[in-house]
């Protein structure tokens, strides 16, 4: 298992948010997705930190931050209120804020109650709307959580068929380490979060009309393949009035480790827009 950066720690009323903090000068903070942590964006930090303050925090019930064991508590409206504290806990203000899958849901939910803190906008291979999930592997899924069978169920994903962009995925991380990771986030995760959130993305309510009024600069990222979150990823682009779209070639739902060097790229780019580099 490769070393890992420092985890820090901020304490609320009800939860202890787990986040990374590396680098200084502008703050680019990155929101993990559903079953994630601030794992996901691990191995991307070090080559922002060296221009910017990078912030990874890990959502209520995912890496170390605090597992509720509260269903009811595994809501979007919660995990904004999350963000919206540690943000108000380390004065953050400036910030290019980019959320993943469900951290774009957990972004978009929290822009309205940001007071100007947001100074750009990126969201990745996530959608405005809610999304179709499937009920059928949900339960066993949950069930093998709270029995901790998380070898049988990594074993079972292995078998899994892969397209050529997950592999990009896998081979970037190398294979040991990329399912030591699947593990070790499945692990950390409280199983209800699991049965909530899944909830909470099929039913959430759908905020698309809201993004025209979002004046910053924007960014939509998603995956060539992605093909859940094209659609809205061009829906959501069409609405934003400063946007721009990237479509992220040879690459999935996780184009920071199917094509590293393209997100780098097409990331840095809007960070040079928003900030007024030519």
């Amino acid at each position: 298992m490769t070393s890992r950066l420092k985890s820090r720690f901020a304490v609320g009323e009800d939860i202890r948010m787990s986040y990374y903090d590396e680098g200084s000068g502008p703050v680019l903070l990155l929101l993990h997705g559903f079953t994630g942590s601030k794992l996901d964006f691990h191995d991307q930090i070090p080559f922002f930190s060296q221009d910017y303050r990078v912030i990874a925090p890990d959502n209520r019930g995912h890496g170390e931050s605090t597992n509720t064991g509260d269903r009811e508590s595994y809501r979007l409206d919660v995990l904004a209120a999350d963000l919206a504290n540690l943000i108000r806990h380390l004065g953050l203000v400036n910030i290019h804020l980019l959320g993943h899958s469900m951290g774009g849901m957990v972004v978009m939910r929290y822009l309205p109650v940001s007071e100007g803190s947001v100074r750009s906008l990126m969201l990745m291979d996530t959608s405005s709307a809610p999304l179709a999930m499937p009920n059928a592997s949900r339960q066993a899924f949950y069930d093998a959580l709270v029995a901790g069978d998380i070898s049988d169920i990594v074993e079972m994903m292995k078998k899994l068929p892969r397209s050529a962009e997950v592999q990009n995925g896998v081979d970037e991380l190398g294979e040991q380490e990329h399912w030591a990771r699947i593990k070790e986030k499945l692990t950390q995760m409280d199983p209800l979060a699991f049965l909530g959130l899944a909830e909470q993305l099929r039913i959430a309510e759908d905020v698309t009309d809201s993004l025209a009024s979002v004046s910053i600069p924007a960014l939509v990222i998603v995956g060539e393949t992605d093909t859940p979150f094209l659609e809205p990823s061009k829906k959501m682009s069409e609405v934003l009035p400063d946007c721009e779209l990237k479509i992220i070639n040879d690459a999935a739902h996780c184009p920071q480790y199917e094509n590293a060097v393209r997100w780098r790229e097409v990331v840095r780019a809007h960070l040079n827009r928003a900030s007024g580099v030519v």
